[in-house]
This record gives C-alpha cells, structure tokens and sequence, in this order.
C-alpha cells in the first residue's frame, strides 16, 4: 500500500502498518521519525520515499539510525509527493516465471542494493529469535523429542485420535507412549 503521508503524526498513525510505503516530503522530520519509530517498533514498512529533492535533516537522519540498521529502505527523490507515489503505486511488481530476462533484471538489482551487513546481522541472531514455518517447528520439535525419548501417559486411551497419536509417536521414535486403558479395550 502506497500511503502520502502530508497530515500531522496523529492523524497518520494508522498508515504505519505492514507493507506501507510512506511517501512524504523530506523536510517532514515529525513523519520520519514516526515511521521510524514504527520500524524500530517490529512494523515491517515496505520503507519511505522522502520526495522534494531536499537532503534530510541529518541530526533527524542520526537520531533514526538504528531503524534505517535495521533495514527500513529509504529513497531520496527530486519529484514531489503525488508523483512519486503514484509512480510507485503503478509498479508491475509482478515477474513471470519464464520471463527470464526480468527474472534475471531483478536479481541483479537485488543484489545490488542488498545491505550485507544487515544480512549478516540477521543470520547471526540466536536460534530462539528465528521465526520458522509450522513445518520447521514441528521438524524442531520431534528431533528435541526423539533426542529426549520420554515416556508420555495418556488417560483417553480409548480415543481413535489418541490411539493414532500414540501409533505415530511409536513409528516416528519421538516418544513411549502408554495409554491408560486396558490393553484388550485398546486393540479392538
């Protein structure tokens, strides 16, 4: 979403949300630093076109240091605010998988402008602060377990659902499960 942000912080505050690209003029430090502020916040905007041509003003750029670290883009332009938005708006952010030649355009641009030194920052984190796919956790999860080989009691030991439960942690090595029922009841 493509938000031109020229209204005062209170009035813009629900612009910074997830994917929003602020385009405001670059003399407009109270929105810089509210954005910035929102990054630094966990927000994760798409980044901020400063329009006008105009440096900001760099003890504005110092004081919002760390969110740029973070890697909140931010573009310098010399067109005004509904210009570039509405430039940016129009962005065929689309690539066809066999259009080879863009796909091959935008991995060179990519890696152009890729921030190493945040990257690197970003693969170092400890395992604990890595966000992984449900897919990953559950892989994390049954390799903990396997290494653990505790023994799980289960008192619904009639349930379908259990009886599966426990059969899938037998055949998988994950844990020794024992279900609360007699072993007659179990089997039919």
């Amino acid at each position: 979403q493509v938000c031109v942000i020229a209204r005062s912080v209170k009035n813009m505050l629900s612009s910074l949300k997830a994917n929003s690209l602020i385009v405001t003029p670059s003399d407009r430090d109270d929105i810089i630093v509210a954005a910035c502020m929102a990054a630094l916040d966990g927000v994760p905007l798409a980044g901020i076109v400063l329009t006008g041509g105009e440096e900001p003003n760099n003890c504005v750029m110092k004081l919002c240091a760390k969110a740029f670290q973070t890697g909140l883009p931010l573009m310098l332009v010399d067109s005004d605010s509904y210009v570039s938005a509405a430039t940016a708006a129009n962005i065929d952010t689309q690539v066809a998988v066999d259009d080879m030649e863009r796909v091959r355009n935008v991995m060179v641009y990519m890696a152009e402008r890729l921030n190493n030194e945040v990257l690197r920052i970003r693969c170092s984190l400890k395992r604990q602060d890595v966000h992984m796919s449900p897919a990953a956790f559950m892989y994390t999860l049954e390799n903990l377990a396997r290494e653990k080989q505790r023994r799980i009691v289960l008192p619904e030991g009639l349930d379908p659902r259990i009886i599966r439960a426990a059969a899938i942690c037998h055949e998988r090595r994950i844990a020794q499960c024992v279900l609360m029922e007699e072993p007659d009841e179990v089997r039919r």
